[in-house]
């Protein structure tokens, strides 16, 4: 009993939010029970003032309350009628960890430690993919504790931020590693004789972000590879732009080099003849098609009522349109592998644009507000948002177990921004 009443809302959240990261990579059961208990620790925080004041003063709260809350409100009149705030707060339910974020996470600084609990986890997660895997034949096989393109998107989420982190630490000139090298040897000696906990946490990092990046080309998902790319190119942008020519010039030797099973799976992304691909465009048409004649603009289908409703909908078009569309809504009934097509069926346009807009504004607030150069988590959130935004154009993963990495690091970039005091180091 003593050590309960020791123990504040403060500690607990941020020991729920490591356990968190920890788990992305691991387990699905564990995340949603986590999640839960800090949604749930949130309410009982917000009985005190002393919580309630602090997201009174996050300026950047109501930027994803309001979208969320009109989100939920106009869910009421979905098809799914009463039951749909109900679909919503389930379906969207890890949008909603900004409020036991921005309680209990102190500052940008915890931010690192999360990130490293989220490159544990993800080693725990290839270890496991390895002995699950066909070792001589790994391309397109690796299958780990998430399905391929959940799996995927979650590291090349991890990759970027790591690589993000890098990119701060040379450009700041705190990356002791490149920095002795660069000098006479004599030093170089001196600084592996003094190498400190610092330095083995890079060597940790770089290790298993290249471990990282290897089972996201065995793996084979190719909005990963886009979502990576695109990231990369951005990330080259804000810290060497003179990288940028290399990386373009790596991209046309590839061939040379890359192995054949990602060569091909890169050249297929702008083949409209590839079944997959076939498939993704008439998603986009039907749900589309269904989103106009079913004036869904200012409220959704709801979440549980799309299979019906796309049934439903296809029973009264002609047999030519039926012929067209029959067979992918059996294949994928509910699921149009695009996340921002799935949000706007499911809460309507509206709320797609509130909530897609306010992240917009917040990045743009962010990237007026704070330079890059010495800003990990801020850099990190721009870098991200830009990869993994891209790449759920794709896949269905913003609102689910995929997006969570990309949501802790976007959060942290949201309470940098809010803080009226001096920026404080990364670490």
């Amino acid at each position: 009993m003593i050590f309960f009443r020791k123990v504040s809302f403060d500690q607990v959240g941020l020991i729920l939010f490591l356990l968190l990261a920890f788990s992305i990579f691991i387990s699905k059961a564990a995340v949603n029970i986590i999640s839960s208990l800090l949604l749930l620790l949130s309410i009982f925080a917000c009985t005190r003032e002393e919580f309630r004041a602090r997201l009174s003063r996050n300026g950047n709260f109501a930027y994803f309350m309001i979208p969320l809350a009109v989100g939920c409100f106009l869910s009421l009149f979905s098809m799914s009628g009463i039951k749909g705030p109900i679909e919503f707060l389930i379906r969207y339910r890890f949008l909603f960890l900004f409020v036991p974020y921005f309680l209990f996470i102190p500052s940008r600084g915890t931010l690192l430690l999360l990130l490293s609990a989220m490159n544990i986890g993800a080693f725990i997660d290839m270890v496991y993919s390895a002995a699950h895997t066909d070792l001589t034949n790994p391309f397109g096989g690796v299958y780990g504790f998430h399905k391929f393109g959940r799996h995927s998107d979650m590291l090349f989420s991890l990759s970027l931020a790591n690589m993000t982190y890098f990119a701060v630490k040379l450009k700041s000139k705190e990356f002791p590693v490149i920095q002795s090298l660069i000098n006479v040897p004599r030093e170089t000696v001196s600084f592996i004789r003094n190498m400190g906990k610092r330095e083995c946490f890079y060597g940790l990092m770089g290790f298993n972000t290249a471990l990282i990046l290897i089972t996201i080309l065995c793996i084979g998902q190719r909005a990963a590879y886009l979502g990576l790319y695109f990231g990369l190119i951005v990330l080259l942008f804000l810290y060497s732009k003179r990288f940028l020519v290399l990386l373009f010039l790596l991209t046309l030797t590839a061939p040379l080099f890359m192995p054949e099973y990602v060569i091909e799976r890169t050249r297929t992304i702008i083949d409209p003849q590839m079944s997959s691909n076939a498939a993704r465009i008439r998603l986009f048409e039907i749900g589309t098609d269904f989103i106009i004649e079913k004036n869904l603009f200012f409220t959704g289908a709801g979440v549980e009522s799309v299979e019906p409703g796309l049934k439903a909908f296809l029973e009264m078009k002609s047999q030519e349109y039926q012929k067209k569309y029959e067979e992918v809504l059996k294949l994928f009934p509910d699921n149009f592998h695009n996340s921002y097509l799935q949000m706007a069926v499911e809460a309507g346009v509206l709320f797609l644009i509130f909530y897609m807009g306010s992240l917009i504004i917040l990045s743009l607030k962010i990237i007026r507000t704070h330079g890059f150069s010495q800003s990990f988590v801020l850099s990190c959130a721009i870098v991200l948002f830009a990869g993994f935004g891209l790449s759920q154009l794709f896949h269905e993963e913003f609102f689910r177990y995929g997006g969570l990495v990309f949501f802790l690091c976007f959060y942290g970039s949201c309470i940098a921004d809010s803080n009226a005091n001096p920026v404080e180091k990364d670490g």
